[in-house]
Parts: structure tokens; sequence; C-alpha cells
């Protein structure tokens, strides 16, 4: 885990997209709401404030085959290359 996570706080309208500006203090956001709903009347405009964090960090690697699956037709390909083609 790379340590303790820090908190901060979101600027959320309703029936506006997602947050995704993290503010670092609570003044910041009060004042991006407060920006806000003068900008956009009658819309209401909530500060969020993070209170936990979950995160899973479990990766799966899959090796793949990579051997050819089809060994009579990739030896007839072959067969039919022209060494003169430059591709």
């Amino acid at each position: 885990m790379a340590g303790q996570p820090s908190p901060f706080w979101m600027v959320y309208g309703v029936g506006q997209r997602a947050p995704t500006v993290r503010h670092k203090s609570f003044e910041s956001a009060d004042t991006e709401a407060k920006r806000l709903a003068k900008s956009l009347p009658d819309i209401e405009f909530f500060v969020l404030q993070t209170v936990s964090m979950s995160v899973h960090r479990t990766v799966v690697t899959v090796p793949i085959d990579v051997t050819p699956r089809f060994p009579l037709l990739t030896a007839a390909c072959a067969a039919f290359e022209d060494p003169d083609i430059p591709f």
C-alpha cells in the first residue's frame, strides 16, 4: 500500500456530471460550490468529503498459447512465400 491516503473534497451538482476535481481543502470546494451555484441557478451543489477508501490490488496474468493452431495451413502458407516480395 502506498501509505495513508489524504482526505479531499468534491463538489456535486444534482443532475450534473459526476465530480472529477479533488479539492485539497473544504474551503476550496466550498468556494467552487458557491461559484457554480451562482452560474447555474436552481441547481443544488453539495460539498462531499471522503470518509473511507477501498481498493483491490490483485492482478492475474494468464499466458496465451502462441503456437500455431493449424500447423498444416501454416506450412502450406510458408511454401507460397516469395522471397522477392519485400513485405
